[in-house]
């Protein structure tokens, strides 16, 4: 799968295009939900995705969901929303 919003910064982290919303996302393989390190990677297996973006105007908001969407719904996956 390729995204044009996302450009890969490192082998477990991609981050937004200069023309998309700010965005972090990290492949993780935590062993718990409750319970996850920014250093949980795994090259072979990923079970959790970090996401970190842009919370800003409404327009911002619309092209975020659009893209975890899709990501969402490639991968077959749930939402699980933390504040």
């Amino acid at each position: 799968m390729s995204l044009k919003e996302l450009k890969q910064k490192s082998d477990f982290t991609f981050i937004n295009q200069t023309d998309f919303p700010f965005t972090e996302i990290i492949l993780l393989n935590a062993k718990s939900l409750n319970s996850w390190s920014t250093k949980d990677v795994n090259k072979n297996e990923t079970n959790l995705l970090s996401i970190v973006c842009e919370k800003g105007k409404q327009e911002s908001l619309e092209k975020l969901k659009t893209t975890f969407s899709k990501i969402r719904k490639f991968l077959n996956w749930q939402f699980i929303e933390e504040d």
